[in-house]
Order: structure tokens, then sequence, then C-alpha cells
């Protein structure tokens, strides 16, 4: 089905048809104001007016499944970047091993400072679009994705020219070490990344701005037209050529360019729900600030993910009853780093959920649709839980025949085959915390939001993992955290429920807020 289609209005269930029309009698002068000035452009809006009135599940579904599939299509990339370096990136296993625990000793430089930065725009535009959209206030529509897109600018020259210059002492302080042999292929890796981090921003952007406006499909054609040319390159410069690690983070720029590319002409060319003008890109502080605050939780996750990634890495080193330098380190790095890619891929059908009903309900949000909300909150809920099952019970039969798919080292595979039995037991604890950020991110509870994530990220993992490495005295209690740590974060997630439980059911809330 093609985005550009105006999609048929369903009726609405008797609830939300009670709501929309308390809220048309309440706010018929200030809907006036904000529909917009064209019929071209009311046209394009009644695709986005599809999340609040089509039926909720084939809603939840449509904005679900693009995402499932961009994201499936994006963790066997970067699985694929993995095998591809355990595979290719050398002359004998040794030099591939050590090729990729370098990747992994770089990979907190990847999460924290490219990624997880870049969210902070991307994930608070996207949300905050849609808010807006809701509200049919077309000037501020615009006016945020002209503000991301500048953002983003300015952050990717301000990163280009620092990050390069701290490239090998960050690299050094994160463990990688000449004596090990993980320095120099952590370099070319990491700084082709560093050059060409507005490309991070930029695909991050536009991706979560279509999903903001509920344009679903594009939004997962951009995912695919990355994920396919990055695995082609791969396969031509590791495979083929024999380019070494650096060929991987050259497919990785290769990728982001075509994907940034497609993003930027649904935006130009006049698909989306708006027409950004020049002016829109003039920076609004107090929206750019209202977008960080959004988007908080998302650069969060970038952050934790980074960090936790740093921790495990040195729970690894000084916890090894080997000597820190040994191949049998080197392996337990190598395994660490690969299953945070594997771990990233359990939890696509999760994430897919959660991600896709958040355009759902920040456009509920925003058009004062609570009875709504909540049953989105709900679906999402279970939906979670059945294939957070499924995944788990997939990964944990099928570890050791997963964990050769990356590297034919012994030690490596039992250590992947080991840590991915632990995380496939944690998976299954995941649907509290990950149904709940959504909703406290549509309320505008950012702050909330990020805490949830960030505790379940990143604070109690790290935490549990300490505790497990000290009592055990090895560094198995790096794997043997994740459980632990998603149980407690399910407790955090329960109790800030049923703090902002009122603000979701709406009841501590007028009927329209500006």
């Amino acid at each position: 089905m093609d985005d550009t289609k105006v999609i048929p209005q369903a009726d609405p269930e008797p609830s939300v048809a009670v709501e929309m029309q308390q809220q048309q009698d309440n706010t018929a002068d200030e809907t006036k104001k904000d529909t917009p000035s064209s019929p071209k452009s009311a046209e394009r809006m009644k695709r986005a007016e599809f999340l609040g009135n089509g039926p909720l599940v084939k809603t939840i579904w449509s904005l679900t499944y693009p995402d499932f599939i961009a994201k499936l299509v994006g963790a066997l990339y970067n699985l694929v970047d993995s095998m591809f370096i355990g595979q290719y990136a050398g002359s004998t296993v040794e030099e591939k091993k050590l090729s990729l625990a370098g990747v992994s000793l770089a990979a907190p430089v990847e999460q924290c400072l490219l990624v997880g930065l870049s969210l902070i725009f991307a994930q608070g535009g996207g949300p905050l679009y849609g808010r807006y959209l809701g509200k049919h206030d077309e000037k501020t529509s615009r006016r945020i994705i002209g503000n991301t897109f500048a953002m983003d600018v300015l952050l990717g020259i301000v990163m280009a020219v620092v990050l390069p210059l701290i490239c090998e002492p960050l690299l050094i302080l994160l463990g990688a070490s000449d004596a090990a042999g993980t320095l120099s292929p952590a370099k070319k890796y990491i700084l082709p990344l560093m050059y060409g981090d507005i490309l991070y921003n930029f695909c991050y952007a536009t991706n979560n701005l279509m999903r903001g406006e509920g344009a679903a499909l594009f939004s997962c054609t951009l995912m695919i037209i990355s994920a396919v040319t990055n695995i082609t390159v791969d396969f031509i410069l590791l495979k083929l050529l024999g380019v070494g690690v650096s060929g991987a983070a050259y497919a990785t720029l290769i990728a982001y360019t075509c994907a940034v590319s497609f993003g930027l002409w649904f935006f130009i060319s006049k698909r989306s729900a708006v027409s950004v003008k020049c002016s829109d890109l003039v920076p609004d502080w107090k929206l750019v600030c209202e977008m960080m605050n959004v988007g908080l939780s998302g650069m969060v996750i970038g952050l934790a993910n980074g960090v936790l990634a740093i921790a495990s890495n040195q729970y690894i080193i000084h916890f090894t009853p080997y000597p820190r330098d040994s191949a049998e380190t080197t392996a337990a790095i190598a395994a660490s780093g690969s299953l945070v890619r594997m771990q990233f891929f359990m939890f696509i059908p999760v994430n897919s959920i959660a991600h896709g009903v958040v355009a759902l309900i920040a456009y509920c949000r925003g058009a004062a649709l609570y009875k709504r909300f909540m049953k989105a909150l709900k679906v999402c809920f279970i939906g979670q839980f059945v294939v957070s099952l499924v995944v788990g019970i997939l990964c944990f039969i099928f570890a050791e025949q997963l964990a050769r798919l990356f590297n034919s080292d012994p030690d490596f595979i039992a250590i992947f085959a080991k840590g991915l039995r632990y995380m496939s037991v944690a998976v299954w604890l995941c649907p509290c915390s990950c149904t709940l950020f959504p909703g406290l991110q549509a309320i505008g509870q950012g702050v909330a939001s990020a805490f949830v994530l960030m505790n379940r990220s990143c604070l109690s993992i790290i935490l549990v993992q300490f505790v497990m490495c000290t009592v055990r005295k090895d560094f198995w209690g790096v794997f043997m955290a994740y459980p632990i740590a998603e149980a407690l974060s399910a407790v955090v997630a329960i109790i800030f429920f049923f703090i902002w439980k009122k603000d979701m059911e709406g009841t501590n809330l007028p009927v329209v807020k500006d």
C-alpha cells in the first residue's frame, strides 16, 4: 500500500466517538485556527488522523509490522557485520577473533557518542511531531521537522571535529591495547564512523519523523534500503576484496547515505503530512528544549547501552581468571560484544511493538483520546508478552548453533552460548518496562521515561553485574546479571505506572491541553 494515499477512515469505537465529539465541541475555535491552510495539506493530514479513529488493533498492527520488518533487517545487518568481521576480517582464526574483540571495545563509542546523542533530537522530534499533528497545528509541526534537521547538522559538525582528536586515548581508556592486539582494529573501525556522524543523526531523525506521522511503510523502506546496502557492501569489502575491519565501517556509512537520501526525498517531495519551508530550519529554542525533553529517554538508551558495554568489558578484563591480554580474555570480550548485537535482535519484536505504538498514543494524547490511549497500552503489553516468550525459547535451544555463525574459536562458542541462555531468560521479563516508556513519553514525562529506560538498560544491570562478579570472582556474573536486572526493572516500571496512572487515563488533565 502506498503511504501517499489517503487511508479510508473506519467508524470509530463508541467510546472513541464520544471523546472525539467532546473534543470537537470544546475546541471548535482552536481546531479552526490550526486546520491546515490548503486542501492538499488537509488531504495529507487524513493519513495521520487514522491514528485517532481507525480500529485499534488494526492501527497498532499497521504501525508495528513495518517497524518490525525494518528492525529485523536492521538487526540482521548488525549481526551480519559481526559475522563478516568474525569470519573474514583476518587470515587466521586468532586475527578474526581480535578484530571482533576490537569492535566490541569500540562499540561504546558508537553507542554513546554517535547513536546516543543523535537520538535526543530523533526520538524527541518524532513523538512531538505526532502530538502537534494530533492538534492539527501544521505550523508547529513544520517547525519541529525543520528544527530537528537543523540541530542534527550542528551536532554532526561538532562531533566530526572533536571525536577524531580523542579517538586513540578514548579507546585505550576503554580497554583496547597494542599488547592484546585490539587497539588497531578498534581504531580502523570507529574512526571512519566518527567523521560520518552527521549520517547517523539524519538517518535516525528521518526515520522517527516518518513514524511520528504514521508513515510506517516509508520508515520501513528507509531501514530496508539501509540494511540491504550494508549487507551488500559488507560482502564486497570484507569477503571479496579483503579490506578488513574498516570495511565494515565504510559499509555502514554508505548504507546510511542511501537511507538519508531516501528520507530527505520523502520530506522534500511533499509526501509528508506537512510541507517544510526553509524558514522552518531557523532554530526555535523553546521547541528545541521541548524536543530534548521528550527525546531524553532516547538519548539515555544509547548512552546506557554504551555505559553497559564499557562496564561489561571492564568486568571481563578485571574479573577474568586469566591474564588480561590472554586469548581467553579476548574471546570473552568478543563474545560479549557479539551478544549485545544478538540481544538487540532478540528484543526486536518487543521494541517494535513499543515503538510502533508511540505515534498512536502521542496522537491520542494530543487529541485527548485518553480511553484509546489506555487500550493501546494494554494491547501493547499483551503482544510483547507473547512474542518475548517465543523468542526466548528459540534462542535458548539453539545457542551453540548461533555462536558458530560468529566465530569458530572454541572458547568463543562456549562463552557466547552460555551468555545467550542467560539473555533468553531476561527477554521473557521485559514487557513491563518496554510497555511503559512510550506511555510516559506521550504524556510528556520525558524524565520519568528516561529513568525507566536507564534503569532497565544500564543501572540495574551494571549494579547486579558488579555484585555477581564480586561474589563469584569471575566474569560469568556479567551474563548472569541480565535476568536478575530485568526482574528489578519490571518492579520499577510497575511503580511508575501507578504514579502516573491518572495522567495516562486523562483524569488529571483537561480535555484539551495546549
